[in-house]
């Protein structure tokens, strides 16, 4: 019988290093992102606009289990500003992100 090995989940703490795609936590990112500030934000959101807004200007109806942050906290953007948060489905914030760490708009 064949095995199907199951893919670890990443969270959005988590970030890449460049030694071979490995992962490492970043202590403050953990902090923030398990904030209950942030949880309430974060709920908020989704709730009053649960679907993907990628997917949503494609045509598309997918629900949204992502927030993300339109320019990174990275790239100066405000972590808790309304204005620069999205609902995004996982699919379209990976690439998202993808993208963003490799220098691609």
């Amino acid at each position: 019988m064949a095995v199907i090995k199951k893919q670890r989940a990443y969270y959005s703490w988590e970030t890449a290093t460049a030694d071979k795609g490995s992962w490492s936590y970043n202590t403050e990112d953990i902090k923030f992102y398990q904030s209950p500030r942030w949880r309430r934000l974060r709920a908020l959101i989704l709730q009053s606009e649960p679907l993907c807004r990628e997917c949503k200007r494609k045509g598309l109806i997918t629900e949204a289990k992502v927030l993300d942050h339109i320019l990174s906290i990275r790239n100066g953007g405000a972590k808790l500003e309304e204005n620069n948060l999205q609902p995004m489905c996982h699919s379209c914030h990976n690439t998202k992100s993808a993208k963003e760490r490799h220098g691609k708009s």
